[in-house]
């Protein structure tokens, strides 16, 4: 952002070493009265990282951005690189936009810092409104330069996919191994995706020409900006499985359906789900070597329950959570969990317990506490949960509606997180304020496909968007504006933050555009990347964005230390030393 008013810009240089991090010098200058110059000293000038903050007049935090050292493709040297800033406690667009539009996409954080956006899903015309096909495009956000690059994928490298998962392998140099698994999948520029006639399992349910998908093993360039393909397993399918990137690198994934194609395409003829209950984990044993990852895929039978768009949470390195709705559900419907061990490779399928709370899909669930390491102590560990849609108990098994507005945010408590994992606790969220139907000025308002994610310093979670209650009578929980004569794809514009200290929600300014099926990342930085999503551009008819947005948590107040400002722990670790000026 450009520096338009009187204040003060705060700069800081930090090196980056086998040792870890430690700010070399901070230096502040009055903007537009002062230049400010750093002598930084000898080193490698590639291993430090440039961290500004703008105050206004007032001293209250306007804007913080970075400027981060990076394994990425070296700016040439005819560019100088510039510090991009985004305004604090607010939302910003960064200086480009996504070079495709897409929804329901995968945003993978590399190691690099970079972000890497693999597929989605892409309205279709000629079909009607709110048909939509899958996509095989791939594109990168360069968080140095904060613009979006395509990735050269030669046509069918990785084929068309939506709602699949993604995680990173391993990395070496310039070389990301990742692996993809399942999703829906089918031709480019055929229907897949669709609002039904009548009430059926998903909101969108696939059709026509498509397919789940397999696995395969991507390897992106970071340098060439470039990525090829292989397959791994030609047996193994699923579709809207819960899939979790594990923290040691490779992808968890469990549950999901099956479906068979489905021709001609028509509204009245969806795809009919059959069971998935299968646990998957990709790894690798030798990080860095060439060989591809063995998967495990460990066969739940007739005890497993039948997951359908549940999520899995890493609760340490070796422990994750998976929560979902039984499919057909219970009477009455109770939420499923399962806590898998001995992640990455787990031998034997756990027992399924049900616990309180709505039993729903397609929520959130959000790990609170800092991140995981192998020295993360071992504890008590909180998920949040948002959101989702309800299972009815009879058929057709709709979830075409999100939970009440009592049920809407739970918290669930695993002990003894690293190990034996313990019974799970429940605790219903009552604390928040909640929304009223006709648009009333609120915190959060329960919703499906929504986003989220937690803050750099564990304590917060970043709720956006989604899609709401559909009422059969009375008004109807969707933005004013949608014109739409059929409401269940509307979206929100709605950002909320909770906080896991008060266990209270705080409003944030909405999204400048309201979204469902969008992806939130975490950047390197603490800022939180909003791509894609579907959205009601105009006459109510829905379409995918290329509209990026980027939230800041960083705090306007500077009264006490900021735990999501990336500088607050090393400035505790001690003073660094005085920049030379020049």
């Amino acid at each position: 952002m450009a520096l338009l008013q009187n204040g003060s810009v705060h700069v800081s240089a930090v090196r980056r070493g086998a040792d870890g991090q430690r700010i070399l010098c901070e230096a502040t200058a009055k903007v537009p009265s002062e230049t400010l110059s750093l002598d930084i000293g000898e080193g490698d000038r590639a291993s430090i990282d440039y961290y500004a903050e703008f105050f206004d007049g007032t001293g209250a935090r306007v804007a913080s951005g970075s400027l981060l050292a990076s394994s990425a493709d070296v700016a040439p040297s005819t560019e100088t690189p510039t510090l991009h800033m985004f305004s604090a406690s607010s939302w910003s667009c960064p200086p480009s936009k996504l070079n495709h539009a897409r929804a329901f996409h995968s945003a993978t954080m590399l190691p690099n810092g970079e972000v890497l956006l693999v597929g989605g899903v892409e309205a279709l015309g000629g079909y009607g409104a709110d048909v939509f096909g899958v996509m095989e495009t791939v594109e990168v956000y360069d968080p140095r330069r904060a613009t979006f690059t395509p990735v050269t994928a030669p046509t069918g490298t990785i084929g068309a996919r939506a709602f699949h998962n993604i995680a990173v392998l391993d990395s070496s140099g310039s070389t990301v191994r990742l692996v993809i698994y399942g999703g829906v999948t089918s031709p480019v520029g055929q229907p897949a995706l669709f609002v039904p006639d009548s009430p059926t399992q998903l909101r969108l349910m696939p059709g026509g020409s498509a397919e789940p998908g397999g696995s395969q093993l991507l390897v992106y360039d970071t340098v060439q900006h470039s990525l090829t393909a292989t397959a791994i397993d030609a047996t193994h399918k699923t579709a809207f499985a819960a899939g979790a990137a594990l923290p040691g690198g490779g992808l968890l994934a469990i549950g999901g359906a099956s479906f068979n194609k489905t021709l001609p395409f028509g509204r009245s003829n969806p795809a009919m789900f059959t069971a998935v209950t299968d646990a998957a984990t990709f790894s690798v044993s030798s990080p860095g070597s060439s060989a591809a990852p063995s998967p495990v895929f460990v066969t739940g039978g007739g005890s497993a329950p039948w997951l359908l768009g549940a999520t899995a949470t890493p609760l340490s390195t070796t422990t994750a959570l998976v929560l979902g709705a039984k499919l057909p559900p219970d009477s009455p419907s109770k939420m499923q969990a399962l806590a898998l061990q001995a992640l990455p490779g787990i031998t034997q399928f756990p027992a399924s317990q049900a616990v309180a709370g709505p039993s729903t899909v397609f929520h959130t669930a959000t790990r609170l506490g800092p991140s995981i390491s192998a020295s993360t102590p071992n504890g008590d560990t909180q998920i949040l949960v948002t959101g989702g849609f309800e299972q009815d108990t009879a058929p057709p098994y709709s979830t075409r509606q999100p939970p009440a507005v009592a049920d809407a945010v739970r918290l669930y408590t695993v002990s003894d997180s690293a190990g034996t994992l313990s019974p799970i606790g429940f605790t219903a969220l009552t604390t928040y304020k909640p929304s009223v139907c006709g648009m009333a000025d609120s915190h959060y308002r329960p919703a499906g496909f929504e986003a989220a994610t937690a803050t750099q310093s564990g304590k917060q979670v970043l709720i956006t968007g989604g899609t709401p209650t559909v009422a059969t009578a009375g008004c109807v929980d969707c933005e004013p504006t949608d014109t739409a004569s059929n409401k269940l794809l509307c979206v929100l514009r709605q950002a909320s933050l909770f906080d896991a200290t008060t266990q209270a929600f705080t409003a944030v300014p909405n999204m400048p555009l309201g979204r469902m099926g969008h992806q939130q990342t975490r950047l390197s930085d603490g800022n939180i990347l909003v791509t894609g999503g579907l959205v009601r551009p105009s006459g109510g008819t829905t379409a995918a964005t290329a509209e990026a947005e980027i939230y800041n948590p960083v705090s306007l107040a500077t009264g006490a230390p900021d735990p999501n400002d990336p500088l607050t722990a090393l400035r505790a670790s001690g003073a660094p030393s005085e920049c030379s000026r020049l």
